[in-house]
């Protein structure tokens, strides 16, 4: 399979989301590094971070792809996206469906946002996924060394 095949399977997890099927391409040990600046090493860290995503915690929300750049020498791959929300309460806990009357009074009902994710893999699974996305407030970090 090639990566631009892989890279839109595991798009197509997120967008149909299918936890498992996005967990099941990441590598044991992979990093992935949230829009906010976390960093989750390991499938377990990793899980624990998609999980109320896939959930609806935020509402259904649907990756609309963009554009895809795949170097398959580097084995690297960016992805360019909409990521829509839809605020569905059906099936959402209390704290949920409040979040999400809250969100949909102060954005309306389905808005999105604009991001990017840079893949990189290895043996055909995910080794670190950087995700980034537009803000109206940039992220500072305090620099090392």
């Amino acid at each position: 399979m090639s990566l631009h095949d892989t890279v839109r399977r595991f798009v197509d997890a997120f967008s149909h989301e299918d936890l498992d099927a996005a967990m099941a391409m990441f590598a044991d040990d992979a990093e992935y590094h949230t829009f906010d600046g976390k960093i989750c090493r390991g499938k377990p860290a990793i899980w624990q971070e998609l999980e109320p995503q896939f959930r609806r915690a935020w509402g259904r929300i649907e990756f609309i792809g963009d554009k895809l750049i795949v170097d398959e020498a580097q084995q690297t791959a960016v992805v360019t996206w909409w990521c829509q929300h839809y605020f569905d309460e059906t099936g959402a806990d209390l704290f949920s469906k409040l979040r999400s009357r809250a969100m949909r009074v102060a954005l309306g009902r389905t808005p999105a946002w604009y991001g990017a994710d840079i893949l990189e893999f290895e043996n055909g699974l995910v080794r670190v996924k950087r995700t980034f996305a537009q803000s109206p407030i940039p992220l500072f970090r305090r620099q090392h060394g």
